[in-house]
């Protein structure tokens, strides 16, 4: 039996040495990332970038979608879509004050990427989504044929709300995060708030490999009151995915005819290019048997 020794007027219990230590460890174990929770209400602004690094971190691993999704973490440029775009030292500048947070998935043959530049707590953020259709239509061979990659992103400033407009007569930003700072906590909370939203709108309209929605925006039509204004490379290449010569010759003489009309001469070269490359890739994937379904315009 343990005995009580006295000890300057305290009574200490003699106890195996590592008693105390498994009694913690069966009462304190190590909650999983699924057990603990995310209190975005008490949230604080982060002192310095580390800790926001931190901080995103945890919440995109208790997000409904982004949590199955692995996150990479950058000091300096990288892109995994644009190639061109990477730093050498994005996994070493340590030093860095700002950081590039990519969320990359690969599905049917489509590559996609999530992409969030935190610059500083005092500026607007960069935030756009990226996709690499290559290898969803077009097969090894066939891309030896047509050289570009069919690739493009989508930033967050180019998806409005329909049912709001500017005093110009644009339409606004569906998503208000590039203006949200992370200086307090307010700014903090309200971008999070804002990029669940984003999150989960992209998911809605591409996961499983899904490309109807974005082929209902290359035609200009809105789902739920949602448009997103493409760039005409970007709305030609997908009218040209789905076959549909009539309507890629309609929005070519468009461009055309706005471009000649502003005197753009070497974009006007480029919108030329593009089009015979674009009657190119429409032989290519009808021979590849991957076209697009054909696509009705609603507008």
């Amino acid at each position: 039996m343990n005995r009580a020794l006295l000890c300057g007027g305290f009574s200490v219990l003699q106890v195996p040495d590592d008693a105390v230590a498994q009694v913690l460890k069966s009462y304190l174990k190590p909650l999983s990332s699924e057990q603990q929770s995310f209190d975005l209400d008490n949230i604080e602004a982060p002192r310095n970038i580390k800790k926001a690094e931190e901080l995103f971190q945890l919440w995109c691993s208790h997000h409904s979608v982004l949590k199955n999704v692995e996150l990479h973490t950058f000091y300096n440029r990288y892109d995994f879509i644009e190639s061109r775009l990477c730093e050498s030292d994005a996994k070493t500048a340590t030093t860095s004050q700002q950081r590039y947070f990519l969320h990359f998935k690969e599905c049917n043959n489509i590559s996609y990427q999530l992409y969030f530049n935190l610059r500083s707590f005092t500026t607007s953020h960069n935030i756009n989504f990226s996709f690499d259709l290559t290898n969803h239509f077009l097969t090894p061979e066939l891309k030896e044929k047509f050289r570009k990659q069919l690739k493009f992103r989508i930033s967050v400033r180019d998806i409005r709300d329909t049912t709001r407009q500017n005093p110009s007569g644009s339409y606004r930003s569906n998503f208000d995060i590039v203006n949200r700072k992370w200086e307090s906590a307010y700014g903090v909370k309200t971008f999070f708030h804002e990029f669940d939203k984003f999150v989960k709108f992209l998911h809605k309209h591409f996961s499983d490999g899904n490309l109807q929605s974005l082929q209902a925006w290359a035609y200009g039509d809105a789902l739920d009151h949602v448009l997103v204004q493409m760039h005409w490379p970007h709305e030609l290449m997908i009218i040209a995915l789905g076959l549909d010569k009539v309507y890629l010759d309609k929005r070519y003489q468009f461009h055309h005819e706005i471009l000649t009309n502003e005197k753009r001469d070497s974009e006007l070269e480029y919108l030329n290019d593009s089009y015979q490359e674009y009657l190119v890739l429409m032989e290519l994937v009808r021979e590849a048997g991957t076209a697009l379904d054909p696509y009705q315009k609603h507008n």
